[in-house]
């Protein structure tokens, strides 16, 4: 373990690796969130029907998304034609996108809405199911369902 050895004679060494570690994640997180809310460029805000920013939620497509959901970082927004669900920042869009959560659908392809206690879960044709947990769940569902 020489490695570590020299990491604990030169804390300078460590801290730069450190350092290098932390920029290219920024910078990764950064431009994967930009590309992964290009799917929402020209969304149009003026026809927002519902829209909650730290919603929580989870896909159904495997084990892995179920427990690798978002928790207070989604903003789902309800629009005359569209769903879409993305994160607050574009680096949880990014990691959204990962666990199958950055989703922009047209109404007319949610098939189901089933409420489960303080949850909605919503069935798509396209697509695997998702979950959310949301504040105003009744108004979500008005604004769904038009």
């Amino acid at each position: 373990m020489e490695i570590f050895k020299y990491l604990n004679e030169n804390p300078g060494v460590f801290f730069l690796f450190f350092l290098f570690v932390f920029a290219w994640n920024a910078v990764f997180f950064y431009f994967g969130g930009k590309k992964a809310e290009a799917i929402f460029k020209g969304l149009d805000l003026n026809k927002v029907r519902f829209r909650e920013r730290g919603a929580s939620g989870f896909s159904k497509k495997s084990v892995i998304t179920k427990f690798g959901g978002a928790s207070k970082v989604l903003d789902v927004i309800v629009t005359e034609s569209e769903l879409c669900i993305k994160g607050i920042y574009s680096p949880f869009t990014y990691i959204g996108s990962k666990y199958d959560l950055t989703r922009r659908v047209k109404l007319a392809n949610i098939l189901s809405i089933t409420e489960k206690g303080s949850n909605v879960e919503l069935g798509f044709n396209v697509g695997n199911d998702v979950v959310l947990q949301l504040k105003n769940k009744d108004k979500f569902i008005k604004a769904i369902k038009g």
